[in-house]
């Protein structure tokens, strides 16, 4: 019977591990995609400064649609245009 219950409450604390450590690893591979995502839209505004296409990121809608085509949230394309100078 306590040999049951020890198993048990070995069970329950082991799944519990599990359990954080998976939640843990969501949440790097999350900031990891944020970061990639930071890093392939730095390269893509680097390439199309060089070409001469972001003459006007100031404007409303040239960041819309740049902000579209990257996929970004408002927020993370703010974030961008405060960390690169243009």
């Amino acid at each position: 019977m306590l040999k049951d219950r020890e198993i048990i409450k070995v069970a329950q604390v082991d799944a519990k591990r599990k359990k954080k450590e998976e939640r843990e690893q969501r949440k790097k591979d999350k900031q990891e995609e944020k970061q990639q995502k930071l890093r392939y839209a730095k390269k893509k505004i680097k390439r199309n400064r060089r070409q001469g296409v972001l003459r006007s990121l100031s404007m409303r809608r040239g960041k819309g649609v740049l902000t579209h085509l990257l996929r970004l949230t408002p927020k993370e394309m703010s974030a961008l245009l405060r960390a690169t100078t243009i």
